[in-house]
C-alpha cells in the first residue's frame, strides 16, 4: 500500500509540473532524441579554423517552437562555439536542418583525435512567453586534416599554364 501512495504522489507531482510546463519527469515516450550527424569535421592547421558540416534531427520534443542558436567545439574543458544567426527557427516537429562548412576557430586540435561536436537548440513556450535557456546536443566526433592540393595536380597546372603561354607567344620573324 506504501507503494501506491509512493506513485500516486509522483503522479500528481508529474500532473502539477506538468501543467506548468516543467519536464523533470519526462517518460522516454514523450521525448524522442535528438539526433546529431556530423558529416565532416576538418581542421586547417595553417589558418586554425575548423569547418563542421552534418545534420541535426528532431523527431518531437516539447515546446510551441524551437530554434537552433550555436554550434560548438568542446576541446578538454573549452567550448568554443559560433552563432546560427539569423536563427533557423521552426514551428513544428518532426523537423531536419543542414549545415555546411560551419567555421569555428577553437584552439590547436590534433588531427585523428575525437573531439565533442554540438548543436544548442532553445524551446519557445507560449505560456512563458519567451526562450529557454536552450538545450546542447553533442556527438563525438574525429577532426581530419584539411586536405592539401596535390604535388601531381599542381605540377599538372603548370605544365598546362607554360603549353598555354607558349601557344599564345607571337613568333619573330627574320
Amino acid at each position: 500500500m506504501h507503494r501506491v501512495e509512493r506513485h500516486g504522489i509522483r503522479a500528481k507531482v508529474r500532473h502539477v509540473l506538468g501543467a506548468l510546463g516543467l519536464t523533470l519527469f519526462v517518460s522516454t515516450s514523450a521525448e524522442a532524441a535528438p539526433i546529431l550527424n556530423i558529416d565532416e569535421f576538418t581542421w586547417d592547421s595553417a589558418t586554425g579554423v575548423a569547418s563542421v558540416s552534418g545534420s541535426f534531427d528532431l523527431d518531437s520534443y516539447t515546446g510551441d517552437r524551437w530554434r537552433l542558436t550555436y554550434l560548438e567545439i568542446q576541446v578538454g574543458v573549452i567550448v568554443y562555439s559560433t552563432s546560427l544567426a539569423p536563427y533557423p527557427e521552426f514551428t513544428s516537429t518532426p523537423f531536419a536542418y543542414a549545415f555546411d562548412d560551419v567555421a569555428i576557430t577553437p584552439a590547436a586540435l590534433t588531427v585523428g583525435n575525437a573531439y565533442q561536436v554540438g548543436i544548442t537548440m532553445q524551446r519557445y513556450f507560449d505560456f512563458m512567453s519567451g526562450w529557454d535557456s536552450g538545450t546542447t546536443f553533442r556527438n563525438s566526433t574525429v577532426v581530419t586534416a584539411v586536405p592539401e592540393p596535390n604535388t601531381a595536380l599542381l605540377v599538372g597546372f603548370g605544365l598546362a599554364a607554360l603549353a598555354l603561354r607558349r601557344s599564345h607567344t607571337p613568333s619573330a620573324s627574320a
